[in-house]
């Protein structure tokens, strides 16, 4: 079983960072492109407009992102490692990954640090049982993933220093995550890690850029009380 060092997550050079990322997957483990297809005949891909060309619904309450190639679907080891080195110094403990996935970044975080607190959150049992499990296997006390809808009401933001937020969903529902962090916790300085066009439309106005990634599509920002 191979140790979880940050050489592991380095992309060498002249290799594109996602076809790193499957290679260190397979590596790890992991068995996504398996329970991507078990998905995808469950429900109608994202790609598909709503009607009765057959019988698959699409997944009800957020969207998921059923059909989306895995290394699209995902950040790359890379940029994660990346991102996290310069947070680094910014003495942060507790992370937050909202569409969280099959948990990449506790995987990266577990070997820059012991200190490290890493939650993450999955709509899908599927994605999260198998983050679980590979965590399990590399014995990730510090680790976990749990499966809920962040856009209900009563879900309970959680404190954190820094939050890790991809294109999870539509910009209202982006939007309405934000909010919450906002209202719950209007006392708090915290990082907002933002991957994709979305997200930084949501933030890009009222919040200040920390660190811009040029070639990861990656923003930090930084937000004061």
């Amino acid at each position: 079983m191979p140790k979880l060092e940050m050489a592991l997550f380095e992309s060498p050079r002249g290799i594109h960072p996602r076809l790193h990322s499957k290679n260190v997957d397979k590596i790890l483990g992991y068995k996504i492109p398996k329970i991507e297809q078990k998905l995808l005949k469950n429900f109608r891909s994202y790609e598909q407009r709503a009607d009765r060309s057959n019988k698959k619904d699409h997944f009800k309450g957020t969207q998921t992102w059923i059909g989306l190639h895995p290394q699209i679907l995902q950040t790359p080891y890379s940029d994660i490692l990346e991102i996290f080195k310069i947070l680094e110094k910014q003495h942060v403990k507790t992370i937050v990954d909202f569409g969280a996935a099959y948990g990449r970044v506790g995987l990266v975080l577990s070997c820059l640090s012991n200190k490290y607190n890493f939650i993450g959150y999955e709509i899908l049992d599927e994605r999260a049982n198998e983050a679980h499990r590979v965590f399990d296997k590399y014995n990730l006390k510090k680790a976990k993933i749990l499966t809920c809808n962040i856009l209900d009401n009563d879900f309970p933001v959680p404190q954190a220093d820094v939050y890790f937020i991809y294109d999870f969903s539509e910009v209202d529902d982006i939007r309405h995550i934000i909010y919450r962090i906002e209202q719950t916790y209007p006392e708090n300085d915290y990082y907002i890690v933002a991957r994709g066009e979305r997200v930084n439309q949501a933030l890009r106005y009222k919040y200040s850029v920390f660190h811009d990634f040029k070639k990861n599509d990656s923003k930090i920002y930084f937000r004061k009380a």
